[in-house]
């Protein structure tokens, strides 16, 4: 396959096939025989070929007269060219590409008129040519990738910007559980409002979270996927607008494991079916890689705002590795499943943005550690090996740890190094309340810690009732100023003392002053 960076245009603009001497990389090439004239289309590219799912292709010719005969051929190697002879006269050009029982691709779901076109005795050796646009069944005309693989150059260039920039920042989340996009009203105040207490405190990323369950966006039919939503893209490029203003950027989530969870299933049993296909059904994927995926990062790919896209919030979690109870056995998927969802997401985004960073939000880093018997299941070679695109890799691993998941997962006990990474690494999510854990004497040490571990970027965690900004605010304002550590649990100050575990009342955290404390608040210490 060839090198270099890859172009892709919209899908929904206009795609010109030109005619082109046999030497070089045509689209279809018309030439005369001795008796007949022959229509050559070459094959399309293996991976586009996988990508929508093709399997076979069909080439027409109808003579325009009152005979209306019909010259034609099918193919299965549709990487092949494919080829129709017939003697000249004026024609009417068919060409689909089938995937299954379906034509995916054809020259009569386009809007235009039917193609027509001489086929005259011309002298040997002449080519000509005609415009040809293949449509989907929406009417969208497709143009095809013209170059399917990494340039290592935009991949250095990329990994080196993540290295030379530590990141920090917070997990913004959500203001409205999976509708901070699509409704057409974004909380566009509150988020401004986190974002500039982030840049405050001298954060520079958030991530927020977009599809989530599915349950709003992306708009379905059925089990299908129609597009991105009404409002998704207006109300993404306002929330990212609202970050530029904060000069913070955002690492955009687009799914979680959530997808999948029961929760979601009592509510809508269809959206957790629909959304399962996503994962288990080419097609269905492919109808949310064309539908929405692609018009939404058209949309914001160069928008000074964004970060990263992140594929999927722990996605681990709803497979059958991890067996998680707030998914149901039934709707479980295998780890596979995931890392196909993976390569095709990133693959579509670095096809149209090769320099956009994608990430995945690992629920803990034995999904990410090439020294366990598992394996990195996100390294370029296992995500490509399930999904077949080249072009879906990670620019970036990204881990989340909580104190369940034990001190060998721990990024807070083992440097970065330990791991075996080939790429940046960063901490998506952390719970900082459980600083002792960590073995800090206070959350303020969390991300400083992280640093000197060689972690890339640090994000904590916050769920919705925010309790745990103020945390993170201190923690990213400490690596501008460091200060002194105290760790003497008798003494009740603002960098460590107390006993017993951290426990928030609002958005403070406490620590009882001694082990026989009680309830009342001069019995406790405030921790930062």
């Amino acid at each position: 396959m060839p090198h270099g960076p890859m172009l892709r245009r919209p899908l929904w603009s206009s795609l010109l096939i030109s005619a082109c001497v046999p030497t070089q990389a045509s689209q279809r090439e018309l030439r005369r025989g001795d008796d007949l004239a022959t229509l050559t289309i070459p094959g399309i590219q293996e991976i586009q070929a996988m990508d929508l799912g093709i399997d076979r292709v069909s080439l027409s010719l109808m003579r325009s007269s009152d005979t209306k005969k019909t010259y034609d051929k099918e193919s299965k190697k549709v990487s092949d060219s494919i080829a129709v002879s017939a003697p000249p006269g004026e024609y009417q050009l068919s060409l689909n590409y089938f995937a299954g029982g379906e034509a995916v691709l054809s020259t009569a779901n386009c809007v235009s008129k039917a193609l027509k076109f001489n086929l005259t005795r011309n002298k040997p050796g002449d080519v000509n040519g005609f415009p040809v646009t293949l449509c989907f069944k929406d009417q969208r005309p497709w143009e095809p990738v013209t170059n399917d693989s990494p340039d290592p150059n935009i991949q250095l260039a990329n990994q080196k910007r993540l290295r030379d920039n530590f990141s920090t920042g917070i997990n913004l989340a959500w203001v409205d559980f999976a509708r901070d996009v699509g409704t057409g009203a974004p909380n566009l105040a509150e988020i401004k409002r986190q974002l500039s207490q982030v840049a405050a405190a001298g954060g520079t990323v958030a991530r927020i979270w977009l599809h989530t369950d599915g349950s709003l966006t992306p708009e379905y039919e059925g089990a299908r996927v129609l597009g991105p939503g009404a409002y998704t893209i207006k109300d993404l490029t306002k929330i990212l607008d609202v970050a530029a203003t904060q000069k913070v950027q955002l690492m955009l989530t687009l799914w979680s494991f959530d997808m999948l969870r029961s929760e979601l299933k009592k509510k809508d049993s269809g959206r957790v079916a629909a959304n399962r296909l996503l994962l288990t059904d080419a097609k269905h994927m492919r109808d949310y890689l064309d539908r929405a995926l692609t018009p939404m990062v058209y949309a914001v790919r160069s928008h000074p705002a964004l970060h990263s896209w992140d594929v999927i919030n722990e996605p681990e979690g709803m497979t059958t590795a991890e067996n998680w109870g707030n998914v149901e056995a039934t709707d479980r998927v295998d780890l596979a499943a995931v890392q196909t969802f993976v390569n095709k997401i990133a693959g579509r985004i670095h096809h149209i943005a090769p320099s956009n960073l994608v990430t995945v939000g690992a629920v803990s880093m034995k999904y990410l550690n090439k020294n366990l018997s598992t394996g990195n299941i996100y390294s370029d070679e296992a995500l490509v090996k399930a999904g077949k695109d080249p072009m879906g890799y990670l620019d970036f691993y990204q881990v989340h740890y909580y104190a369940n998941k034990g001190k060998e997962n721990s990024p807070f006990q083992n440097a970065a190094s330990s791991f075996g990474f080939d790429k940046p690494i960063y901490v998506g999510e952390f719970d900082m309340k459980e600083y002792l854990e960590f073995e800090l004497t206070s959350p303020r040490l969390t991300y400083d810690k992280l640093k000197q571990l060689g972690y890339h970027g640090v994000l904590g965690w916050k769920d919705a009732s925010i309790q745990a900004m103020p945390l993170m605010l201190n923690a990213m304002t400490y690596l501008q100023n460091p200060a002194p550590t105290i760790n003497d649990p008798d003494l009740c100050t603002n960098f460590g003392g107390g006993h017993g575990k951290p426990f928030f009342v609002s958005e403070t955290l406490y620590r009882k002053k001694s082990p026989t404390s009680g309830s009342a608040v001069e019995d406790w210490c405030i921790v930062e």
